[in-house]
C-alpha cells in the first residue's frame, strides 16, 4: 500500500526525483550496487571493502532463511489477491508521475502483468 504514502509526499512538495525506489528483489540479489547507488545520490562516493562486502552477503544469507517455515500457496495466492489492486495503483502512479525504478523488476516482484 506504498502508493498512498507517495502520494502524501508529493501532496507535501516533494519530487519524483528525490525518490530512489529499488524492489526487494533488487537490493537482495545486488546489495552492493544498491548501497553504492543511494551513497551517489545522496553524494558520496561508497567504497565497499572486501570485509564490508562480506558482511553484507553473509547478512543476505542469513536474513533469507526461512528456518523451515515456507508459506502455503493458499495464503499467498489469498494475499496476492488482496494486494494486487494496490500494486496496481502503485505501478500506474510511479509512471504517471515519472518515478524513476525498474518497472521490469517491480511487475516481476509484484506478479503482475501490465502493457
Amino acid at each position: 500500500m506504498y502508493v498512498d504514502q507517495l502520494a502524501n509526499y508529493l501532496c507535501a512538495g516533494f519530487d519524483p526525483e528525490q525518490f530512489l525506489i529499488y524492489t526487494s528483489l533488487e537490493l537482495h540479489d545486488n546489495p552492493q550496487g544498491v548501497l553504492q547507488s543511494i551513497s551517489k545520490r545522496m553524494g558520496h562516493e561508497l567504497d565497499l571493502t572486501d570485509k564490508a562486502t562480506a558482511s553484507i552477503t553473509g547478512q543476505r544469507r542469513a536474513n533469507s532463511r526461512s528456518k523451515g517455515k515456507s508459506m502455503s500457496e493458499a495464503r499467498s495466492r489469498e494475499l496476492h489477491a488482496l494486494f494486487e489492486p494496490y500494486n496496481r495503483r502503485l505501478i500506474h502512479f510511479l509512471d504517471a508521475f515519472g518515478f524513476q525504478y525498474n518497472r521490469t523488476a517491480m511487475l516481476s516482484e509484484l506478479r503482475l502483468a501490465m502493457a
